[in-house]
């Protein structure tokens, strides 16, 4: 029970972790799009 819960532990940590590269990445994408239409 307690491998179960540690596994459920990691996945959700590395899920978030995932999550927020993502954003991180398309707020970056985002912004050098922004910076080519004001140019």
């Amino acid at each position: 029970m307690k491998s179960f819960l540690l596994t459920a532990l990691s996945a959700t940590f590395g899920f978030i972790g995932f999550l927020w590269v993502a954003s991180k990445a398309l707020h970056i994408l985002l912004y050098l799009i922004d910076q080519k239409i004001v140019r």
